[in-house]
């Protein structure tokens, strides 16, 4: 069976915060690109990335193992009327370039996945000049507001995981000395923040579409669940669910 479900894949389109626009602007500016080049996004998912930044480039190659991922990115492009996306399911490090070689490589929030073969590889895909962009987004969970103390402890309950743990992504130093160790050059880490506010709807569907939270893996208890968040998030006005999202992306230049 699929690791992610159909549902966890909807719920992973509508309800996952994109990357900001401020980030994806200055990541299009740096690699300098404008309408021309190709861009590669490994492990797309439903493409936060690629459906985003797809008018900047001739031609979008989006790469991922989970079909129904796939099936939303797909979607997406639909209800966007964007032409220029060629959506492929597979391994990343096992995908066919043929020809292609690419002005941008971006991961989104999946690049601790890759391992020393898939770095060479994607460093020979490159165009001379040519960028890697591992892209991370700070999960909710891993918030200060009063809000997210109860939350995290209901993750932490019903998956049976540290909901801390969960939200911390790999430090950005450990990402830099990977791209490297790799031949990569210009290397640096930039950081946005944007607020967001969230419902208690979105707060649901967010955690549905992870690999702790998601419906089915909480099976009985899913029910109980979403009971136990509405009741806890009940105390706070609509408007305090609010918080500020970090985002970053590390650079590394052919």
């Amino acid at each position: 069976m699929s690791a992610f479900t159909h549902e966890m894949a909807r719920c992973y389109r509508r309800y996952r915060p994109p990357f900001p626009q401020s980030l994806l602007d200055d990541l299009v500016a740096r690699t300098g690109v404008s309408r021309s080049g190709r861009l590669l996004d490994l492990a797309c998912g439903t493409g936060r990335i690629a459906v985003a930044i797809a008018p900047a480039f001739a031609a979008v190659d989006a790469v991922d193992l989970e079909p129904a991922m796939i099936a939303e990115g797909e979607a997406a492009t639909v209800e966007r009327g964007i032409g220029n996306i060629a959506w492929h399911t597979g391994k990343a490090e096992a995908f066919d370039t043929a020809t292609a070689i690419y002005r941008l490589i971006t991961i989104g929030d999946a690049f601790h996945r890759f391992g020393p073969a898939s770095l060479a590889a994607m460093h020979s895909w490159l165009s001379p000049g040519g960028a890697i962009a591992a892209l991370r987004s700070f999960d909710t969970l891993s918030g200060a507001e009063p809000w997210h103390r109860p939350l995290r402890d209901l993750v932490t309950r019903f998956s049976g995981r540290d909901a801390e743990i969960l939200s911390t992504p790999p430090p950005a130093d450990a990402c830099e000395a990977t791209l490297k160790a790799h031949g990569f050059a210009d290397v640096a880490t930039f950081t946005f923040t944007t607020p967001y506010v969230w419902t208690v709807e979105a707060i649901l569907g967010n955690l549905a579409s992870t690999s702790f939270c998601a419906t089915h893996l909480l099976g009985p208890r899913a029910e109980e669940f979403e009971g136990a968040v509405r009741q806890a998030l009940s105390t706070y006005a609509p408007d305090d669910l609010r918080e500020t999202l970090s985002f970053s992306y590390t650079f590394g230049r052919r």
